[in-house]
């Protein structure tokens, strides 16, 4: 199998030559968006080896993988053929190790924060997987035996951005309208958590513009198996209209 034909690009490309080319073959090919996914598997195989400096050494000159010191040997006299078979060829003679199969997925803050399990389109399959709670972005997830002639199934996970919602650690984030004379007479508000639950907060009278309210432990999972907190920024906004008594009133005090 010629890596170097399977990315379409020369012998001597360079190293950003051929991440170019895997983006875009990646890209046009990839099971999600209808590839086919053998041909991706050899475009992921060919990237493997080709951007790994050494592993593109080795693939370039086959013959090095096969220097045995007749001098004396590299392998320890413990060694029998079938660890030397296993060496260079995984778990095996003419038994490779097959490469992962991998994908990226998008999921929601609201997913980060459930976890659980979902179902994934896979080129024509549908699989099941389980998100941990609480996953970063970018994060890798191995699934054994769970791709296309079950080969492992690495998942990356990317978080999409939430409209009103944002992640600081294992805190969640939001600002909340209110009145300013919520902030001045104090109020009780109800609020929307990510999951779709309703808390009620109260501000105290006599509240800075932009405090920060906090509920506590109703954030996301934390390495400590705890939860984080809330955290519900306070965004006043003026009436349209203030009554005229409330202005005298206000100047008097002035006064």
């Amino acid at each position: 199998m010629d890596y170097y034909k399977i990315l379409g690009v020369a012998r001597n490309a360079s190293e950003s030559d051929i991440k170019t080319a895997y983006r875009r073959l990646a890209s046009q090919h990839h099971p999600d968006k209808g590839g086919d996914t053998t041909r991706f598997q050899e475009i992921q195989t060919a990237y493997e080896t080709l951007s790994d400096p050494n592993k593109r050494q080795n693939y370039d000159n086959p013959q090095q993988h096969f220097s045995f010191n007749f001098g004396g040997s590299p392998f320890s006299e413990s060694q029998n053929i079938h660890d030397i078979f296993n060496t260079f060829f995984g778990r095996g003679f003419g038994n490779p190790t097959p490469q992962p199969t991998r994908a990226s997925i998008w999921i929601s803050l609201r997913d980060v924060y459930e976890g659980g399990k979902r179902v994934i389109g896979l080129g024509s399959q549908h699989i099941e997987i389980n998100i941990p709670e609480s996953i970063n972005d970018g994060d890798q997830i191995r699934y054994p035996k769970l791709g296309p002639g079950q080969t492992d199934l690495i998942i990356q996970f990317r978080i999409k951005p939430d409209p009103i919602w944002s992640r600081q650690e294992s805190d969640l984030c939001r600002e909340l309208d209110c009145s300013v004379w919520d902030l001045i007479l104090g109020n009780s508000i109800d609020v929307k958590l990510i999951d779709d639950r309703t808390m009620t907060v109260t501000i105290n009278p006599n509240t800075q513009i932009d405090s920060v309210l906090r509920i506590r432990g109703q954030g996301l999972l934390n390495r400590n198996s705890t939860r984080g907190d809330v955290l519900i920024r306070l965004k006043p906004k003026l009436p349209n209209r203030i009554h005229p008594d409330i202005l005298n009133a206000i100047a008097r005090h002035k006064n």
